[in-house]
């Protein structure tokens, strides 16, 4: 049984003010302040969501001086204790507080203003029925938790056990934990894949209802004014607007049904070269979706040729694991000898050079891909190791993710000259390159470790057990495998050490910022030192990106204006893999999916949504049923040979790579992923990537994917726009993508047979898309779509004039 009561039901205390300082005087930000203000500020200052009572922010998270504050000021309900010169912001939030806050920073040089987002938490309790049995302790663990049962215990009050937890509005996988047991809630029939091969209970708490909810939309320039309609069904909206990180005025004509707004363009962003308008609405249920438009001299984007490669948005990303790439230069081929190892364990080849040789061949210009993530390259051990878990298989370090050096190139994957000259080839056809950077762990051989073996953490707990692979209970300590020893980054001496060895990275080869492996098992505070290194730099184009299997609560505890850009979103992935890779699974999965990602990161986030990667089955072994979803993948691939059984398979990536393509977010190809190849877990999903003698089917899901992401990087609106659904069914869904007036409209059939489609469009959205991309045939009429979709199909409909 599952009961729900609002947190402001619970929370009625008032809070005091203190509010200290030493000068009022403030600056408007001007044509000369928006100049030094960058040396103030790096970047964006990115909205916080509240916690239901305290929350604390840090001003160095935003501000590269913090003495140079000298004023804050906070209204609506919301409390706020901070002394001049001090980094910790406490802000207290009591009684009913609006949907969005602006709270101002003022400065010598003008003000700051940062959108505070109130909490949605609710009070959710979960009930155990014991059914006459006896049990001495009830847990729970799950996304509710990050899969922590201790702490968690339920209360018996002699006829049932129960626990009341505070969640936000999402999808929630869990499992009871009955006297140490772990179960399904045998209260809840409704479950959800775990991704790797089982299921887990599945909690829904409920959003605002979307109706209810006042809706965004740019409709493009009237002389010097951003013009846009706001869609309020119940209480005047309030719209709020920054341009880069000042609040700028907005009108409002709310005579019509649906209220015109303006923002007047000020006359410093008209010196700058690129500026970002930022527009967000509330009204009583809460917030609407947020408008992102960059502007270029005061003028807003509309080109995709004004794009750089420093425009972190309008990136899609190419995953290269370096050794199952290209082998561009034999002479560095040095396969390990050792008869525990088969091919699929050991080095295969692939280099540096094969990457390079694939830029200039203009491979990933067809594939439109603004940004390269190179697997890491440190040099690897020269021997095999025998991984802990059964059956205890050895590996070579192949993959690039045991590190005996912290500056040396492993010479299998190149040379620091061959380095230098995949970059320079990168930058020189506009892309970006990304490092796969190990922060969290060294191999057992690493100079490192065998000068300071304390400075790792304990790999041998209090109560006897060995410190491994204890993903959640010991996130922070725990070892990935008995020679990968996890260092211990709260130790500052440690932790410099690597931000040193990032930042060489960064410097030697010109770099444009860092995948970071093992996200979540680091702590908060080296990604703080790490950024700050980075921000000091001064490089555009910086971007850093994590990994993070856990809770989107989780995920986003480490994004922030002081640590991460982004994470990949693997809920949105989990959900989207089981929406296009199984019959039966509704679009309400992933539409609701969707909503949870807005509300954690925002409308234009920079979340890097995946076709798939190299710690999970590939989506077309699961997708062509040549993997089932409830098996072991690893042990899967070391069973049989993987090839696909069933060619719709490539029809449900190609849907998969559409809805990628077309929602907010960066999407990142998988490398392979766009001829659609097949294989189980690690590491048969890490076969070499093949170009040649592809099938028809390879063939034409790599020209789609080839389309669809020259759309996306030619379509402002699929890169910018507003994100409206507009109809769904279990097996079809719609949506569309609304730029500056321009509307694509985005559709799926996942059916098993053709399905007629008609799509009323809302008469906001403007011109009614005309053009099908894809080749289906469409009627438009009185801002109605109409078209027969083939099943496991989808279509991509575009505005031409």
């Amino acid at each position: 049984m599952l009961q729900k009561k609002s947190i402001f039901a619970i929370f009625l205390l008032a809070f005091a003010t203190i509010q200290c300082t030493t000068s009022k005087k403030t600056a408007i930000l001007g044509e000369k302040a928006s100049v030094s203000s960058l040396e103030l500020v790096s970047g964006l200052l990115q909205p916080v969501t509240l916690e239901p009572q305290n929350t604390t922010i840090l001003l160095s998270d935003y501000f590269n001086n913090i003495s140079k504050v000298e004023r804050i000021e906070l209204t609506d309900n919301a409390k706020f204790v901070w002394h001049k010169g001090e980094n910790e912001v406490k802000i207290e939030v009591g009684g009913q507080v609006p949907a969005l806050i602006p709270i101002k920073f003022y400065t010598e040089i003008g003000e700051f203003a940062l959108i505070l987002k109130r909490s949605l938490k609710q009070k959710v309790t979960l009930t155990f029925e014991p059914k006459g049995k006896n049990y001495k302790k009830i847990q729970v663990a799950g996304d509710i938790n990050n899969w922590q049962p201790n702490g968690s215990e339920f209360a018996f009050d002699g006829k049932k056990w129960t626990r009341d937890f505070l969640l936000n509005p999402g999808a929630y996988s869990y499992k009871m934990v009955v006297d140490s047991t772990w179960m399904l809630d045998p209260a809840n029939a409704e479950q959800k894949d775990n991704g790797f091969g089982g299921s887990n209970s599945l909690l829904t708490v409920s959003f605002p209802k979307a109706e209810n909810l006042p809706i965004l939309v740019s409709q493009g320039m009237e002389g010097n004014e951003l013009k846009g309609v706001c869609v309020s069904p119940s209480s005047e909206a309030r719209i709020i607007a920054l341009l880069d990180n000042k609040e700028v005025a907005v009108t409002v004509n709310r005579s019509l049904i649906n209220p015109i707004f303006r923002v007047a363009i000020p006359e410093f962003a008209k010196k700058t070269k690129r500026s970002t308008l930022r527009i967000y609405a509330q009204n009583a249920a809460g917030a609407a979706n947020d408008l992102f438009i960059p502007l270029e001299y005061g003028v807003p984007v509309q080109n995709a040729a004004q794009l750089t490669r420093a425009d972190k948005q309008a990136q899609t990303m190419y995953f290269t694991l370096v050794d199952r790439f290209v082998d561009g230069n034999k002479t560095n081929n040095k396969p390990l000898i050792d008869k525990r190892l088969t091919e699929r364990e050991n080095f295969q080849g692939g280099d540096i050079a094969g990457i390079t040789q694939k830029i200039n061949s203009g491979y990933f210009d067809q594939l439109s891909i603004g940004t390269l993530w190179v697997s890491p390259i440190s040099q690897q051990p020269l021997d095999a190791w025998q991984e802990f878990p059964a059956p205890r298989r050895w590996y070579s370090g192949y993959h690039g993710y045991w590190p005996v050096s912290s500056s040396k190139i492993d010479f299998r994957f190149g040379t620091d000259a061959e380095m230098k000259a995949l970059v320079a080839a990168a930058h020189k056809h506009n892309i970006n390159v990304i490092l796969d950077y190990v922060a969290h762990h060294v191999h057992q051989l690493h100079p490192l470790y065998i000068a300071h073996p304390d400075q790792v953490t304990p790999f041998t707990l209090p109560d006897g057990r060995k410190n491994l692979r204890i993903w959640d209970e010991q996130r922070l300590t725990t070892w990935f495998d008995d020679f990968l020893p996890t260092l211990n980054l709260n130790n500052d001496e440690v932790a410099n050490i690597q931000v040193d060895s990032a930042m060489y990275w960064i410097n030697k080869f010109d770099l444009d910022g860092f995948r970071h492996d093992a996200t979540k098992h680091i702590p908060t505070s080296f990604w703080r030192k790490l950024t700050t290194k980075m921000k000091e730099s001064g490089r555009g184009t910086n971007y850093q990106i994590g990994e993070t299997f856990g809770s989107r609560e989780l995920i986003q505890s480490y994004i922030g204006n002081g640590m991460l850009d982004a994470q990949f979103d693997f809920n949105l992935y989990f959900d989207a893999r089981e929406v296009f890779g199984k019959d039966g699974v509704p679009f309400s999965r992933l539409q609701n999916s969707l909503t949870e990602t807005f509300s954690y990161f925002g409308n234009h986030s920079t979340m890097g949504n995946i076709t798939g990667n190299h710690d999970l089955v590939r989506f077309m072994g699961l997708a062509s049923n040549a993997v089932k979803w409830d098996e072991d993948g690893k042990e899967a691939g070391y069973a049989r040979k993987i090839e696909v059984k069933d060619a719709i398979g490539y029809n449900r990536l190609q849907m998969l790579t559409a809805f990628l393509m077309t929602v907010p977010g960066v999407p990142i190809l998988f490398y392979g992923d766009e001829i659609g190849m097949v294989g189980a877990g690690d590491p048969d999903n890490r076969r070499m990537m093949r170009f040649d003698n592809l099938n028809k089917s390879e063939t034409q899901t790599k020209a789609i994917a080839t389309q669809l992401s020259l759309l996306r990087k030619t379509h402002l609106e699929m890169t910018y726009g507003d994100f409206i659904p507009l109809a769904n069914t279990a097996d079809t869904w719609s949506y569309s993508r609304t730029y500056m007036g321009k509307t694509s409209v985005i559709v799926f059939n996942k059916g098993t047979k053709p399905t007629n489609i008609s799509i009323k469009l809302p008469e906001y959205l403007g011109q009614t898309p005309n053009k099908p991309q894809f080749g289906n045939t469409i009627s438009v009429e009185n801002n109605s779509i109409k078209l027969t979709l083939p099943a496991y199909s989808f279509e991509v409909i575009t505005y031409e004039k």
